[in-house]
């Protein structure tokens, strides 16, 4: 299951930004970003793919510290959780990651460069 959480262009930049739910009870938040501050950065013609994963119990222990209850299934509901408080965000993926950082809670990061 997927949700989106912003899809925008800015400055001759595209940012997408979705949360997706795995089934073994994993989240990963993806942003894929291309435009004119990818090709600054990275070189002409390459997007951008970043990816933030919580394991299972990363999940639980992250959706147990914000909506300060337990659920034995929770990654459907920290993902509608998230869209709905960084929605529209094009900083998305890193604002998660800040909050990981600070309450502790362990992730994965995944960086993918797409060949000119």
């Amino acid at each position: 299951m997927s949700f989106d959480v912003t899809s925008r262009e800015i400055g001759g930049n595209t940012i997408k930004i979705w949360i997706h739910v795995e089934v073994d009870g994993s989240l990963s938040v993806d942003d894929y970003s291309y435009g004119t501050a990818a090709d600054a950065f990275y070189g002409s013609g390459r997007g951008v793919e970043s990816s933030l994963t919580l394991k299972p119990d990363a999940v639980r222990r992250l959706y147990e510290l914000l909506a300060d209850r337990v659920d034995p299934n929770p990654a459907d509901k920290l993902a509608k959780l998230l869209t709905k408080r960084f929605s529209g965000d094009t900083h998305a993926l890193s604002k998660i990651r800040d909050l990981c950082d600070r309450r502790k809670v362990t992730y994965e990061v995944f960086l993918w460069i797409e060949s000119a």
